[in-house]
């Protein structure tokens, strides 16, 4: 039994429209599923280095005091990851460059480079500020 043209007539566009809609969702879901994550934790690194050499990455963490190196090559630090709660899992982060303002010890920093011979090569270093945060200058309401 075939139905009556004007119910199909009815249904054809929201058929179609439906359709292009989980081809565009589809191809959004593929697009992000290697792309979708902000950050690499040190423990992922830790754990499964080799998947991440010579690729670029964003190394999320906290700086660990007392490791900061300045150098005339640069400055070089270590990264913890502030979840596991594991002091001793560090990644080794190097970088020539001006460091933000927020930069310092015991902080949240994202680190943008590439991972090579067990450390990161930034080329930015972003620091990662907490909802108090005001920019000088701005009096608070």
């Amino acid at each position: 039994m075939l139905p009556d043209s004007k119910h199909f007539a009815r249904i054809k566009p929201i058929a179609i429209t439906s359709l292009w809609c989980m081809i565009g969702i589809s191809c959004i879901i593929y697009g992000l599923r290697e792309h979708g994550h902000l950050f690499v934790r040190v423990q992922d690194i830790i754990e499964q280095p080799e998947p991440l050499k010579n690729k670029p990455i964003r190394l999320g963490g906290i700086v660990a005091k007392g490791t900061i190196q300045k150098s005339a090559n640069g400055i070089s630090f270590y990264v913890r990851d502030h979840l596991s709660g594991k002091e001793n899992e560090q990644v080794m982060v190097a970088f020539n460059g001006i460091l933000p303002n927020l930069f310092q010890e015991g902080k949240a920093i994202i680190a943008n480079g590439y991972y090579k011979n067990d450390r990161v090569i930034a080329k930015e270093i972003l620091a990662k500020h907490d909802e108090n945060y005001q920019i000088p200058g701005v009096k608070k309401r």
